[in-house]
């Protein structure tokens, strides 16, 4: 069983999570809040690194966070009325500089993240809910943190966050959602405001829903015969369904040829960025789809190449071997079974920066990111901008743009021992090679 697949298992009730504590009524006035993403985080494990796991599939611009031992910290960019450390920095905008304890909660499980909010779960299974809430993302809670705070919903397993939208997997085997319906994203028909969750509606014949992940405008969903379904926008073939175009899917609809891959290989990851898709199963091989914009995909062995421009209606084999996948906007991050660490796609956003010659990676291609050196990695995570992987030894690195801090564990690329140009040279915007985050229970 892979990394990937012990969180898909956790969700579906395979693993027994154990609280140390629940989480009372928080008497607290402001919330923590973070920026722009998508992510699918699977529940913690015992075997999962007990000291830091970040974030994972997350499109928070400027932003990162991580779990530690339960709790969440976050840096980079803060603002919009919900601020890191659950009000201890003060109302406005502004950077946190160092990893910042949201105080309001406890036993963190699971957390992602949309566009400025965040969506955490803890170990009881509630979903609780800050940030803006522009597009009705809190599902009509308020974004900050009131005196006493009240979760979103209740035995939920997973949730998934697109850039304005969110779904989240509950225990009875339905998917929920709250969020813009402008792509379809609330998966019910309704291409309206909603402020309220409403409940994901499947095709007739449906089995119980076991997973869910996040695309950067869309989700998928995968139910107990394996099939897998599609809903919001399918854009350049990101849907998997080899369809190009630009079309909006307003209720899910099954994707024949990722059921097929699920059904014979397994499941352990399933999400996609803008425009693209991957998919990571039990086998260990990962396949990817959509957009060819900045490599996105990572391009697929055999007679077709990645670097020739077009996209790709349909799932391709990219990597075998692999125990853990983090995408995001226009990247993508491989967990390789001998602890490497490899990447796609956009070099400036957490992808491959350099190819292990040296030279500047131009075409975005997939490339070794970590060679092992300071022992095996066990995860990958990352933000919009952000690459990440957490070693054997529970330390967490960065990479990537560093607006804000959020690629160097908070520090400005002056104060960034690593910071680089878009062309290699010394104090720039990026940080490259990774940045080890100090994260301080």
């Amino acid at each position: 069983m892979n990394a990937a697949t012990r969180r898909v298992a956790a969700a579906t009730g395979a693993l027994t999570l154990v609280a140390t504590a629940l989480l009372g009524t928080v008497q607290l006035t402001t919330a923590a809040y973070t920026d722009e993403a998508r992510a699918e985080t699977g529940a913690l494990t015992a075997d999962v690194p007990p000291v830091v796991a970040a974030i994972r599939q997350a499109n928070a611009v400027d932003t990162t966070a991580a779990i530690v031992e339960g709790r969440l910290y976050l840096w980079g960019f803060f603002g919009a009325g919900a601020n890191p450390g659950g009000g201890a920095l003060g109302a406005g905008e502004g950077a946190v500089r160092t990893p910042s304890l949201f105080r309001p909660l406890t036993d963190v499980v699971d957390v992602s993240a949309n566009a400025y909010g965040y969506k955490a779960i803890d170990a009881s299974g509630r979903l609780w809910t800050w940030g803006t809430n522009g597009y009705n993302e809190n599902g009509g809670l308020p974004g900050a943190v009131p005196a006493s705070w009240t979760p979103l919903d209740t035995e939920v397993r997973s949730v998934a966050s697109s850039e304005y939208a969110n779904a989240w997997l509950k225990a009875d085997g339905s998917v929920w959602t709250t969020g813009t319906p402008a792509f379809g994203q609330r998966g019910n028909g309704n291409s309206l405001p909603q402020v309220n969750p409403t409940r994901v509606t499947f095709p007739a014949g449906t089995g119980a829903l076991v997973y869910v992940g996040a695309a950067y405008e869309g989700f998928y969903a995968v139910d107990d015969a394996s099939r897998v379904y599609f809903w919001g926008r399918d854009y350049r073939g990101g849907a998997g369904n080899g369809l190009n175009g630009d079309r909006y899917v307003t209720t899910p609809v099954e994707v024949p040829a990722l059921t097929a891959l699920v059904a014979s290989e397994g499941l352990a990851y399933l999400g996609g960025g803008y425009a693209f898709g991957t998919l990571l199963t039990e086998k260990g091989d990962v396949y990817t789809w959509g957009s060819a914009e900045n490599n996105a995909h990572g391009g697929a062995p055999g007679s077709w190449t990645a670097l020739d421009g077009r996209d790709l209606g349909a799932p391709k084999l990219l990597l075998t071997g692999v125990e853990d996948v983090a995408v995001s906007f226009q990247t993508g991050r491989a967990l390789m079974g001998d602890g490497t660490v490899q990447a796609w796609g956009a070099r400036l956003w957490g992808g491959a920066f350099r190819l292990p010659s040296g030279a500047i990676n131009s075409t975005n291609a997939l490339a070794v990111v970590y060679d092992g050196g300071k022992g095996p990695a066990v995860e990958v995570g990352g933000s919009k901008d952000v690459g990440s992987y957490t070693l054997a030894d529970g330390t967490l690195w960065t990479w990537g743009e560093n607006g804000f801090g959020a690629a160097c564990g908070g520090l400005t690329y002056a104060a960034c021992a690593r910071s680089v140009t878009s062309t290699g040279a010394t104090n720039g915007l990026y940080v490259w090679p990774a940045h080890q985050v100090e994260v301080t229970p």
